[in-house]
């Protein structure tokens, strides 16, 4: 699980900052445990923070878009596009006050285009995969023909795609079992 913590200074002091969670002084308090880890702090404003933030910015910009290429859920689409979208404006023209709000949106989105993405890609390999047994079996051409129709509807839901992808796997697996091939054992 990613979190992000935004915050200001609003003037410029020494010390430490510290963020974290509290345990209560009930119940596990005084065995509680929080671990955290991969810890990025950025500075913002500076001219080497923002280089360096545009940076990395732009290479998640870029995934998005190679992402964006590939065949998803329409809704996983839209909200990836938008979230690139803001990103590419953040970076020409950066400033401060967005961009953590930018960053996380355009991870989110990210993600869930990321999933979507794979199960497509599972399904497409299902088809084809399936295409052989299909001239065969009858239920399996069935069930091909309405998995070719939920891949090429991407407006859809994910639960539709993945109902889709349990169906035919069920039905390759008991055509393999009832059309083994190869020596029989002794």
């Amino acid at each position: 699980v990613v979190d992000e913590v935004s915050f200001t200074l609003s003037e410029e002091t020494t010390g430490r900052i510290q963020i974290g969670f509290k345990a209560v002084a009930n119940g596990s308090a005084n065995s509680a445990k929080v671990v955290a880890d991969f810890v990025k702090l950025y500075v913002i404003g500076e001219d080497e923070s923002t280089d360096y933030l545009a940076t990395e910015l732009s290479k998640r910009v870029e995934a998005a878009n190679e992402l964006l290429a590939q065949r998803m859920n329409a809704t996983h689409r839209e909200n990836l596009k938008g979230a690139t979208e803001s990103a590419e404006l953040w970076l020409s023209s950066p400033s401060s006050q967005t961009l953590s709000s930018i960053v996380s949106n355009l991870r989110k989105a990210t993600e869930s285009a990321e999933t979507s993405v794979t199960l497509y890609a599972e399904l497409a390999e299902l088809i084809a995969e399936a295409e052989p047994a299909a001239l065969e079996d009858a239920e399996i051409s069935n069930a091909l023909d309405k998995a070719k129709q939920v891949y090429d509807n991407e407006s859809l839901l994910i639960a539709d795609v993945n109902e889709t992808i349990l169906d035919l796997e069920e039905l390759m697996l008991y055509y393999r079992t009832s059309h083994a091939s190869g020596p029989v054992p002794t």
